[in-house]
């Protein structure tokens, strides 16, 4: 597996350090060169792909210590805090080790979150400085072949196991989108401090398949934007095709997106069929 740059770490109070967390991808585990340069404190992996592979994970590589599961944030806290007050990790929310997948991760919604570590060496498209931002989570789909819906499938696996008020499960099910203040204050951070002028939004299927939430959505980014005094900048999306009126198309080029950027789900066709299968799954 390739880790990226560590996503978070702690210390001790002594000031050494305790924790170290990747994020997991494809190719070899460099979690293995960190314990053959010495590096004897917790190493543990998180993502989609540490979640639903994380049994093959610890069983494959000896250098980990544990595997975070779906959202990392409160986990990955938690994590730090028992490691450095040496308590259960059993007790840690979301926390698979080799014996076993301890306590449920509880889900919540995702209204906000903490702007990610990013290098000061950023990408560049055309001469201009690009970033990824993630401004939602899950997909209400659930297409047998996709890898955001098998982990949707194990986040209300998880969920079961909690007792939880009913609107609560119900985020189980479906996107949960950032709000639009939240993406326009991490926006405008980048073109403060990294002078970012692309910004890709990674997300599978952002706005949704209703056009006046999507136009709710896009107007509330607008007036982040503006209220931050954002420069121009292009946006590059994933949309899915039925949700792009006349209104919304106005929106989404106000806000930079041109229409050689925006890259539909798939073809339309294509689109009907995994809808009719998804209605027909319970």
């Amino acid at each position: 597996m390739v880790i990226r740059a560590p996503w978070f770490s702690s210390r001790t109070s002594r000031g050494e350090q305790s924790t170290s967390g990747f994020a997991m991808w494809r190719g070899h585990c460099k979690s293995l060169g960190s314990r053959r340069a010495g590096y004897q404190g917790h190493i543990t992996a998180g993502g989609p792909l540490a979640t639903l592979l994380r049994d093959k994970f610890l069983a494959e590589q000896p250098a980990l210590d544990s595997v975070i599961r779906h959202d990392g944030e409160r986990a990955a806290q938690a994590l730090a805090r028992a490691l450095v007050d040496n308590t259960p990790l059993a007790q840690v929310p979301g926390l698979s080790t080799r014996t076993g997948d301890g306590q449920p991760n509880p889900r919540r919604a995702w209204s906000t979150a903490p702007c990610p570590l990013r290098s000061p060496q950023r990408p560049h498209v055309l001469g201009l400085a690009c970033a990824d931002v993630a401004a939602s989570r899950g997909c209400a789909g659930r297409c047998t072949y996709c890898g955001v819906a098998a982990l949707e499938r194990d986040a209300r696996a998880e969920l079961a196991q909690i007792s939880c008020p009913a609107e609560e499960m119900q985020l189980g099910r479906g996107a949960r989108q950032r709000s639009a203040d939240d993406v326009a204050a991490e926006v405008a951070e980048l073109q403060r401090h990294h002078a970012v002028r692309v910004v890709r939004l990674v997300d599978d299927n952002l706005l949704g398949a209703d056009a006046s939430q999507a136009l709710r959505w896009l107007r509330a980014l607008r007036a982040g934007f503006d209220a931050r005094a954002v420069q121009p900048l292009a946006l590059r999306m994933m949309v899915e095709p039925r949700v792009v009126n006349e209104e919304v198309a106005a929106a989404l080029a106000d806000l930079g997106v041109a229409g050689q950027s925006i890259r539909y789900l798939c073809q339309f066709v294509l689109y009907q069929q995994c809808k009719t299968a998804t209605e027909r799954r319970p």
